[in-house]
């Protein structure tokens, strides 16, 4: 009887566990937060986002070709808003700063959220040169700075 009330406060308590760690990433919105956004998107492919802010209308990101190859950046949409950098060249690891503008306008101080469905960046690679688009695995969410 003992052994059956322990394995029962055991599961109790790892079922408990378990629940306070899945609430954890969940943002008090009941969206995701920061960080666990920045974590997928940072492992994205062939695009990461390693970072973004979000200033009144614009949103300036950070991207990094996680691919073995250099890849050619289009575009990035958010929405109706693009960023647009034609023969945008990046090699494998490295880095460009984007800006997209024309956002919903935000408040300093106050938390935004982009859809993942809204986002896509637009990309070709060598030698084909036909555009392909990545789609987001995660929101862009925030707060205005």
């Amino acid at each position: 009887m003992k052994i059956k009330l322990l394995i029962a406060l055991f599961c109790l308590g790892a079922l408990f566990l378990f629940s306070l760690g899945c609430f954890q990433v969940m943002a008090p919105s009941g969206g995701v937060t920061e960080a666990t956004a920045k974590n997928t998107w940072r492992s994205s492919s062939p695009f990461a986002m390693v970072d973004w802010v979000k200033n009144g209308s614009s949103l300036t990101v950070v991207l990094k070709n996680n691919t073995y190859e250099t890849i050619n950046f289009v575009s990035i949409n958010i929405g109706s808003a693009v960023n647009a950098d034609f023969d945008a060249n990046i090699a494998s690891g490295d880095q460009r700063t984007k800006v997209i503008t024309d956002l919903e306008p935000c408040a300093v101080g106050t938390r935004f959220s982009l859809p993942k469905e809204t986002i896509k960046i637009t990309y070709s690679t060598e030698p084909m040169s036909v555009n392909r688009t990545q789609m987001a695995l995660a929101d862009i969410v925030g707060t205005c700075s």
